[in-house]
């Protein structure tokens, strides 16, 4: 997974999953929500300064 900054289009973030992403992914309560093809769950928050 890798996260991109909107304004300055550097990466950011990136994180290794356990499989390939399964569908789009979701935001719910300013959480980032992945599901993987092998049933895992994902939900990334940004960090609070």
């Amino acid at each position: 997974l890798y996260v991109v900054s909107l304004d300055e289009g550097r990466q950011v973030f990136t994180y290794a999953l356990s499989g390939s992403i399964s569908a789009g992914p979701a935001v719910a309560d300013s959480t980032l929500l992945i599901g993987c093809e092998d049933g895992a769950v994902y939900a990334f928050r940004e960090a609070m300064p």
